[in-house]
């Protein structure tokens, strides 16, 4: 067979499957849940400077720390890997948030904890809410199985991830914010939100209407000073006991 004749029967192929394809999508349930995404901060840049075994190690110790920190809660669910970056949905904000809040704070150990072995594992994190749907993809060979989800809510937070702040590397879309302003306010002991803030045309590519983020200033310090809240990961210590 030339080549010529390999694509056109694949193109046929591929468009006799286009109606299970749109079936699927309007089969799929719709989730409506909070969002985020966290990303490893300059992982190419990393590598390049310290080569290839560096890089690998500081890319599982991210992914390590995310697997730790959301290994007591039952309602965060890792979506997805994406290169050096994770998909995390809840439908819960506070538990969502907290597991952010800890994931910064374990990664910020990293630059501080072995002088002599240093690795900086700087992360950034956004945060969205709305409503997702669910996709399948047939008898596709190389997926997980956990589901995977598509919806505005993903899009948009992808955008607010473009975003580089110099005041924070916590982001929020508007919607999680109105969505989450009274939940919030457990939280102003340790953390501030600022905002609203308009994403740059050239990072909200094609956006119909303006996308607006607030950043969220994290202390550390007085984080963990705290006594309220992350009662999921405070029963680690009472377990077994």
């Amino acid at each position: 067979m030339d080549l010529n004749s390999y694509i056109a029967r694949a193109y046929a192929a591929v468009m006799s499957d286009r109606a299970r394809i749109e079936r699927n999508y309007a089969e799929h349930a719709e989730v409506y849940a909070f969002w985020a995404m966290i990303d490893l901060v300059d992982s190419t840049k990393y590598r390049i400077a310290n080569g290839p075994r560096e890089g690998y190690v500081r890319g599982e110790l991210f992914y390590s720390t995310v697997r730790t920190v959301l290994e007591p809660v039952e309602t965060v669910s890792l979506v997805k890997e994406l290169g050096d970056a994770v998909l995390l949905c809840c439908p819960h904000f506070s538990t969502l948030f907290e597991s952010l809040l800890l994931v910064h704070s374990v990664a910020a150990m990293f630059a501080s904890a072995d002088p002599d072995d240093p690795i900086p594992l700087v992360v950034r994190s956004g945060v969205n809410h709305g409503a997702a749907n669910t996709i399948g993809r047939g008898n596709a060979k190389h997926l997980p199985e956990s589901p995977d989800y598509l919806g505005r809510p993903i899009d948009e937070l992808s955008r607010v991830m473009a975003v580089r702040s110099p005041n924070t590397s916590m982001l929020m879309h508007e919607d999680a914010y109105s969505a989450a302003k009274e939940a919030l306010k457990e939280y102003t002991s340790f953390t501030k939100v600022q905002g609203p803030h308009t994403i740059p045309s050239a990072i909200a590519k094609g956006s119909v209407t303006p996308i607006y983020y607030y950043e969220v200033l994290l202390d550390r310090v007085a984080l963990g000073r705290t006594h309220d809240g992350f009662e999921e990961w405070r029963s680690l210590g009472t377990r077994g006991q």
